[in-house]
């Protein structure tokens, strides 16, 4: 998915959150540019698989400005679904933006890959 999120010139923080849907597990490697955002709680180089990323201050507006946020979660069925989806939020900007979730097959035990580009202006 590539997008845009329009911010503006404060120092208001924009944050990011990304739901994992269906029960199953995740890691997410966040980057600002080729900056790596590191989670709490977790090791950059550790790729144990995570729940849900809630509110992850991410930067001031004034300072996102022209800048590009990359996600690429990597999503692990454990549940019979079938399926595995990822949804990305991002509030604190000119307004709070819940963009759809992507969703794609995947089989059991199986592995499905979400890259996400989106532009801050």
């Amino acid at each position: 998915m590539h997008s845009q999120y329009d911010v503006n010139k404060t120092s208001d923080i924009v944050s990011l959150s990304i739901k994992i849907f269906y029960g199953q597990k995740a890691v997410s490697r966040i980057f600002i540019d080729k900056d790596l955002i590191s989670i709490p709680g977790s090791v950059p180089q550790d790729f144990d698989f995570q729940d849900d990323v809630i509110g992850l201050r991410i930067g001031e507006n004034k300072i996102l400005n022209g800048k590009a946020l990359a996600i690429f979660s990597t999503v692990q069925d454990i549940s019979p679904s079938d399926k595995a989806a990822v949804q990305i939020i991002l509030e604190g900007g000119v307004k709070k933006v819940v963009y759809p979730p992507v969703i794609q097959p995947v089989s059991n035990g199986g592995l499905a890959y979400f890259p996400f580009v989106i532009n801050f202006y």
